[in-house]
């Protein structure tokens, strides 16, 4: 019983992690897409590649690490409190140097209302990647447990 307690919660300390990591670059996308100008690149408008090549590197490494379909779900839709929470920090950064572009209460709901289809559009390239990251965890694991096996028998 405790031995499945314990590996309940790794398990599940594995998924919040990893849908911290995707909700990381989805709160990046969010503030990027809401606050162009205050973040990198400086434009003046939003940049869709830049937002996919921001989130599907990180969706297909979490996707690697996940360990299975159901820990991929679980960790996308954790992203999207997760990315919610980092954008909103992002955007209440400049609170700290005494800029107040906000009232820091409606930080959170202006991010929400403006940044809904970047986060409705990262949620889903995040499912996406993931899903292919797994798919390509089996080869990929396959392929690195051949060349150790040849390495170690190339040793002998």
């Amino acid at each position: 019983m405790a031995r499945d307690l314990r590996a309940q919660l790794r398990r599940w300390g594995k998924v919040v992690a990893l849908g911290f990591v995707l909700g990381l670059a989805m709160g990046y996308v969010v503030f990027y897409g809401v606050f162009p100008s205050a973040s990198f690149p400086t434009t003046g408008d939003v940049s869709f590649l830049w937002v996919l090549a921001v989130v599907v590197p990180v969706a297909l490494v979490v996707g690697l690490a996940a360990d299975d379909v159901p820990s991929v779900m679980e960790a996308s839709f954790l992203s999207v409190p997760f990315g919610l929470a980092v954008g909103t920090l992002m955007a209440m950064s400049p609170t700290l140097a005494g800029l107040y572009i906000l009232a820091p209460v409606d930080v959170p709901f202006f991010l929400a209302h403006y940044g809904l289809a970047l986060l409705a559009m990262a949620f889903l390239v995040d499912i996406a990647g993931t899903f292919v990251g797994f798919a390509l965890r089996e080869p990929f694991l396959r392929w690195t447990y051949r060349r150790r096996r040849m390495a170690a028998v190339g040793r002998k």
